[in-house]
């Protein structure tokens, strides 16, 4: 009898220490984070998120990229998806970049795209992706971007078939000048019309 008092008492005693070891560890790592939420740890190293237990997890999304992610082990509630944060800040660099472009008077601007993970040059008026610039003799074209692909190998993919949009020479220039000679190649992809280009009667466009 005495033994099981004994014992009682000790896990009493043990269970309090513990409590007290849980609050003082979550007081000493509370903080707030970049969202304004309230963050801590307890004891074990559990990490809670506005008062639930998060667990680390993962998933592809359609794209097939990866998200690294915490979720609420109750609510099942995205606290953190990696992915998608520094798609944000790629985002909102790219509206940044396009509200300069506006404000300097620029045509085109660098556009983030989360299927190639890279950026792209995009057209201000459009916010299409220009893959190709072309211009032989008084012939200017611009290409768009055909969509796919899934690497930055991609980036000045031509659709097939595709023969370009004919533009001015000053539309041309101003795109070319604006992050267009360093983005977009000088020749369009697709074999037929790269042929096509090849055989063009370029002095028949005055």
């Amino acid at each position: 009898m005495l033994a099981a008092l004994l014992f009682g008492a000790a896990l009493t005693v043990s269970g309090i220490c513990a409590f007290k070891d849980d609050v003082v560890t979550k007081a000493d790592s509370r903080k707030i984070d970049d969202k304004g939420r309230v963050t801590y740890y307890d004891r074990r190293g559990n990490k809670y998120i506005n008062g639930e237990k998060v667990i680390d997890t993962w998933f592809y999304d359609k794209d097939h990229n990866f998200h690294a992610v915490k979720k609420g082990a109750n609510t099942g509630t995205i606290y953190q998806d990696k992915y998608q944060d520094s798609l944000d800040r790629c985002n909102n660099a790219s509206l940044e970049n396009k509200r300069k472009a506006i404000e300097w008077g620029h045509l085109g601007y660098e556009k983030y795209i989360p299927r190639l993970d890279c950026y792209g040059f995009a057209e201000v008026s459009t916010d299409k992706i220009i893959a190709c610039l072309f211009n032989v003799g008084n012939v200017y074209r611009k290409f768009y971007w055909d969509g796919t692909g899934n690497t930055q190998f991609h980036i000045n993919d031509t659709a097939k078939g595709d023969y370009g949009i004919p533009i001015t020479k000053e539309e041309y220039e101003g795109l070319y000048s604006s992050f267009g000679r360093l983005k977009a190649s000088c020749w369009p992809s697709d074999k037929e019309v790269s042929h096509y280009y090849m055989y063009y009667d370029y002095k028949s466009e005055k």
